[in-house]
């Protein structure tokens, strides 16, 4: 019967009739409601399996515990050698019961029972703080559109609750998308073209520096998730052309959007947020009120003008809110009265005007209705993009008719009018305008004459706080600290960094800002940022401002395009020495031009610079500093006298960078010690190359490109040992690269195809690949780091080609789009116009 047809999954075999599991070393030691509960999970075809369905099918309905399945998950882990973070076979899904991740086939034939992807689900989703009331029918609505149109924008007036409505479905959501659910807020952004970072950066994907829109979208074509994009109205063109592109090539994106306007695009579903029901705006009203006071309407006086209080705000959430907050100190019916005098600002008909104006008056009220320090911080407030500290708001709002104390007590007191929000985190307050809000208070701003003067004053205190990086970088203090004590005011340092170059900003400011934070930007937006501050350098900037954007753009391109960090180096040398000649950048400056000498082979005066950091490295435990330093002396002795020469190196600047907490940057130096030593035993080889894959992770100082080189290390390794198992793990490892780095990644990443391909009877797109990847080698510089593994490539084109066919497929190869270039790594048929002469 096909029911007892055994089913094949990675190397192993589940035979049902026999219930025996048979694993690559034979028999596989399980118990019998192990295997029963693996039959399940299999028998689903990648579907959700619930607790109690287990239950159910497994212990026929016995009253078992919970704990009695986990033990037996547990024990199916352990015998597939499965670990939970994440899954290779076995996914949890929280509160609900298991999935079965991996493909399946049942023995003899070919089609999967289920394909499901190799990440887990994920999501980026901030939690409401408070609960939705109402919007039911809207919500099912929207969800059904979303369903069956894969794109949907919610349309409504500020305050509206458009934001809180796709927050709740976005939520409902999570748990059904194999790609999970990615929520990315607009409001931070000023110009459209942060818009793709935005969106990448939330997905935890890497975009270049050139085209991130067509980028962007070849990193989704594969995926199976919802992106909410929450407040589009300010960047509407920017979004709606993103949406366009996205729609048209990856079919299993859902789009969520929330804005003032529609997109205006072909496929968009729009749905106009209506005002809530009578009876949904007076329980929002209540819920909010009994939050502050719980007796609240607890008499029919109390609570009988609450239903007209709610028609005179429009029914509009944000409204109701607010004036619920200050109803158990007014009461409702002054409350009622206080609005009557604020609607005479409208026209006669209030149905006749726009709810825009209806909502400006309700903030207009709201505003009145603070003291006049409150009313001062509150506009000055307006500066913070993101969240701020308390710290930050006094040492910025305070001046002569400002105290510092007294901004502490207006802070307080806007809390509590609900015009800031508190988030609590991490055993701090931090304080946030919504952002109709901000838009509000930065109307009051440029009306009071206050705006040029306080944006300074945020520049100039971000910059002063940034300054102290550098120390702790250099100092003992942990990646997870520096995130914990910095990246939190990122929002507020870049917008810091926006005013400061534009038409009215002060571009010293923003040197500073950018030069203190660069050991903090590892990624392409930091790059672009020292390329504008040095573009913009004056004869005014402080020499040690120069001195230390020179030399981070030295140390930017120092691997991928050595030749220019040279003709970079004795510039950013001399400002550092006609500067502060501080002996940790000293150390750093020279090693970026150390090692762009080392990686264009100029092994003599790589030791020069080497010996010369020897003598600035202090005595006693190595900063990150410091190990960079030493780095390069490991790496010319390697050049020198081999890998072991530098062993005892490296493995002291591991252990130096692990001693501080510095995982990421400690993981770059494991593999680049790893690279060089000799492949004579290919399988240890993979084995330390599948250890450091399974551990390797980001850091401070460490960019996403490091996993990317590790598996493309192991990779190509597995594709030179090529046996059938081994060519199927490293086109999975291979493709995954290429699916969450397409278009970002080093040209080293399409080596390990290039094999493949070749064993795979394809040699034309093997040279073609090389084609391509030699011809990006050639406009970043060449490297020594990348001379082995290109005469291997090299080799195997050879060896699967004659020489006139092999040259033209690579002179083709060179002129490949890197997009033809990643669908051709990644299997697809080779185009006629390809391979046509």
């Amino acid at each position: 019967m096909a029911d007892d047809v055994p089913f094949v999954f990675d190397r192993f075999r589940l035979d049902p009739l026999d219930a025996r599991l048979i694993g690559p070393h034979g028999p596989v030691p399980i118990g019998n409601k192990a295997l029963a509960v693996l039959e399940a999970l299999l028998r689903a075809e990648g579907r959700l399996i619930t607790k109690d369905h287990l239950f159910e099918t497994v212990w026929d309905g016995m009253a078992i515990t919970e704990s009695a399945l986990t033990s037996v998950i547990k024990e199916l882990r352990r015998a597939l050698g499965d670990n939970d973070k994440p899954p290779r076979f076995i996914e949890s899904v929280y509160g609900r019961g298991y999935r079965f991740r991996a493909a399946v086939t049942r023995e003899g034939t070919a089609a999967p029972v289920a394909e499901p992807s190799s990440e887990p689900p994920r999501a980026c989703l901030p939690r409401p703080a408070a609960t939705l009331v109402g919007r039911d029918d809207d919500l099912a609505a929207i969800a059904d559109r979303l369903r069956d149109h894969g794109l949907v924008t919610i349309v409504g007036p500020g305050g509206m609750g458009k934001t809180r409505a796709a927050l709740e479905l976005a939520w409902r959501q999570r748990d059904r998308l194999e790609h999970g659910v990615w929520f990315v807020e607009l409001a931070p952004l000023s110009q459209g073209p942060q818009l793709p970072e935005a969106v990448a950066k939330c997905l935890q994907i890497a975009l270049p520096a050139t085209d991130p829109v067509t980028a962007l979208v070849e990193r989704l074509r594969w995926r199976d998730c919802l992106i909410v994009i929450d407040n589009a109205e300010h960047l509407i063109a920017d979004v709606a052309q993103l949406a366009a592109a996205v729609r048209a090539a990856c079919p299993g994106v859902r789009l969520l959007v929330t804005s003032q306007e529609p997109l205006a695009i072909a496929g968009e579903q729009l749905w106009r947020l209506p005002p809530l029901s009578p009876d949904e705006a007076e329980a929002l009203f209540l819920d909010r009120a009994r939050a502050i006071d719980p007796d609240f309407g607890a008499e029919p006086a109390e609570r009988a003008p609450v239903a007209e209080i709610c028609a005179r705000l429009d029914r509009l959430p944000l409204a109701i809110e607010m004036a619920a907050a200050r109803a158990p100190m007014l009461g409702s019916a002054e409350l009622l009265a206080r609005l009557s005098d604020r609607f005479t600002l409208l026209t006669g008909s209030r149905g006749a005007a726009p709810r825009h104006q209806t909502l400006t008056a309700t903030l207009a009220w709201s505003h009145d209705l603070l003291s006049p320090a409150e009313a001062t911080l509150f506009r000055r407030l307006a500066v913070f993009t993101g969240s701020f500290s308390l710290q930050a708001a006094a040492a910025i709002a305070a001046d002569e008719a400002l105290a510092p104390d007294a901004v502490v007590a207006a802070l307080a007191a806007l809390v509590a009018r609900s015009l800031v929000a508190v988030q609590a985190g991490d055993g701090r307050r931090r304080y946030q305008l919504l952002e109709t809000m901000r838009a509000f208070a930065l109307a009051k701003l440029e009306a009071a004459g206050e705006q040029a003067a306080w944006r300074r004053r945020h520049a100039a205190y971000f910059a002063d706080l940034a300054e102290p990086i550098l120390a702790d970088f250099c100092g003992p203090v942990s990646d997870a600290e520096l995130v914990r004590r910095y990246r939190v005011e990122f929002d507020n340092i870049n917008a810091a960094i926006d005013w400061a170059y534009g038409a009215e900003g002060d571009r010293e400011l923003g040197h500073r800002l950018v030069a203190y934070t660069t050991h903090m930007r590892t990624d392409r937006p930091g790059k672009r940022l020292l390329d504008r501050a040095i573009s913009q350098l004056s004869p005014s900037t402080p020499a040690t401002i120069r001195a230390r954007l020179l030399s981070a753009r030295l140390h930017a391109l120092m691997r991928l395009k050595p030749s220019a960090a040279l003709e970079l180096a004795d510039e950013a040398l001399d400002a550092l020495r006609s500067s502060s000649n501080d002996p940790e950048m000293m150390i750093d400056t020279l090693s970026s031009k150390g090692f762009a000498y080392w990686f264009t082979g100029r092994l003599a005066e790589a030791r020069r610079v080497s010996d010369e950091i020897q003598a600035l490295l202090p005595q006693g435990p190595l900063s990150r500093i410091g190990v960079l330093g030493l780095g390069l002396e490991a790496c010319v002795r390697l050049g020198e006298a081999g890998p072991a020469a530098a062993r005892p190196l490296f493995a002291t600047m591991i252990a130096a960078l692990r001693a501080v907490g510095a995982p990421g940057l400690a993981h770059y130096w494991e593999m680049t010690a790893l690279s060089f030593e000799p492949d004579d035993d290919l399988d240890a080889s993979i084995a330390a190359w599948r250890d450091l894959f399974g551990r390797v992770q980001h850091g401070v100082a460490q960019s996403h490109e490091v996993p990317c080189q590790v598996a493309t290390e192991l990779a190509s390794r597995l594709a030179r040992r090529g046996t059938p198992d081994d060519l199927d793990e490293a086109l999975t490892i291979a493709r995954d690269q290429f699916r969450l780095n397409a278009m970002a990644l080093d040209y080293l990443a399409f080596l390990p195809m290039v094999c493949i391909a070749a064993k795979q009877g394809r040699a034309a797109d093997a040279a073609m690949l090389l084609g391509h990847a030699e011809a990006r080698r050639r406009q970043a510089g060449e490297s020594v780091l990348t001379k082995r593994d290109f005469a291997e490539a090299h080799a195997v084109v050879s060896a699967a080609l004659p020489a006139d066919e092999r040259d033209a497929l690579l002179e083709r190869g060179a002129g490949l789009p890197m997009h033809a270039a990643v669908d051709l790594a990644l299997g697809a048929p080779t185009a006629p116009a390809l391979v046509a002469a």
